[in-house]
């Protein structure tokens, strides 16, 4: 079309004329041809240059968000023992006292737990033997009661809030775990005073108030241990 219109514009049909426009015609069309192809390649790295840097940008929230995930567990775990500290214990206590506000089907246990004899080992074998001596009560106590949340709240001080199984086998667990206790108390090895208490809607407003009959609970079993030492 474009050599016919050439001619009829010029009014001629010279042959070499018509090859020189035809060449001309292809040479546009290789052009053109060329020009759609670098367009499609420079589409497609700028495409390319696109999702890598939003994936960089992705990657680096991404590190971001798991860096504060990291801070924000450590920041709620015992470096001793690996269980929640007094910090996360505080939130859970702020969390159940507005739980006991709304929900009147709430149910729970607080265990309080106290180990025996930590001061004197400290004072009379070093605090690395007394480092052991929380270890082996916090994995005995975390062994016995495997569903529930436990924290240490203190230097030989744990709490274990009791939920779901644990909760419904409280009375089985605390006494195989108390029968472990006695046996250990004869044997010289390391023993855990443990208190516990049930949320009894009718009396309990707020969380403290169980832990503190949990706590009346955990000295009453001390001096009975310390009563069989003897």
């Amino acid at each position: 079309y474009l050599v016919e219109g050439i001619n009829q514009y010029l009014g001629t049909t010279d042959p070499d004329q018509e090859a020189y426009i035809t060449s001309l015609e292809r040479s546009a069309n290789s052009k053109i041809i060329a020009g759609i192809v670098a367009l499609i390649v420079l589409l497609a790295i700028t495409q390319f240059v696109l999702f890598y840097v939003f994936k960089l940008i992705k990657d680096k929230e991404l590190e971001e968000q798991r860096r504060m995930v990291i801070a924000e567990e450590l920041a709620v775990r015992d470096p001793l023992t690996g269980v929640r500290n007094k910090r996360a214990y505080n939130i859970k206590e702020a969390e159940i006292d507005e739980q006991i506000d709304v929900d009147d089907n709430i149910e729970f246990a607080i265990i309080v737990c106290d180990i025996n004899n930590l001061k004197y080992i400290n004072d009379h074998q070093g605090h690395d033997f007394g480092d052991e001596l929380i270890k082996d009560g916090c994995s005995l106590i975390c062994n016995t009661f495997k569903h529930s949340p436990v924290y240490r709240v203190g230097g030989d001080e744990f709490v274990v809030f009791l939920e779901g199984e644990d909760y419904k086998n409280r009375g089985n667990l605390f006494k195989q775990v108390n029968q472990i206790i006695d046996n250990n108390n004869k044997e010289n090895k390391t023993v855990v005073a443990m208190g516990m208490a049930i949320f009894k809607k009718e009396i309990d407003t707020k969380f403290a108030s169980v832990f503190r009959r949990a706590d009346q609970e955990m000295y009453i079993r001390k001096t009975q241990l310390k009563s069989f030492k003897k």
